[in-house]
């Protein structure tokens, strides 16, 4: 268990960067549990979509880690949620220059770099612990 909480720690971690959330590659297995999530839970308001990701990693989190593995994954996804609060977009990428000066806009993009970061923790947190069930 203390490899996977390193392991979740890791993924957190890659996604503490909001952009480097979006410039992944996405080569990696979608497990089946994520599917039923993500069905349950998409939205076309991107907020709602979040808080529901949200409740149902926490959910999971609830059913496969300790009290204290909990509480420290907590409190890293808080320090994610606060810096992609406030995260600046690259204006050199011009992709982003309909952002500069328009704080609606800017909101809306990390809203949905948080939206990306809560689906790469789902996928990577119920593949590790496929992962780890198939070792047993």
């Amino acid at each position: 268990m203390k490899k996977f909480c390193f392991v979740i720690m890791s993924a957190i971690l890659l996604m503490s960067s909001p952009l480097s959330a979006q410039e992944q590659e996405d080569d990696i297995s979608i497990p089946m549990a994520y599917l039923t999530i993500d069905k349950k839970c998409i939205n076309t308001d991107v907020n709602i979509y979040n808080m529901c990701l949200k409740e149902e990693f926490m959910k999971v989190l609830s059913e496969n880690f300790t009290l204290e593995q909990q509480q420290e994954l907590k409190k890293q996804i808080a320090d994610i949620e606060a810096q992609v609060a406030e995260a600046e977009p690259d204006y050199n990428n011009p992709k982003n220059a309909d952002l500069k000066d328009n704080p609606v806009k800017i909101k809306e993009f990390n809203t949905n770099n948080m939206n990306l970061i809560w689906k790469r923790l789902l996928i990577e947190t119920l593949n590790s612990l496929e992962e780890t069930q198939s070792l047993n």
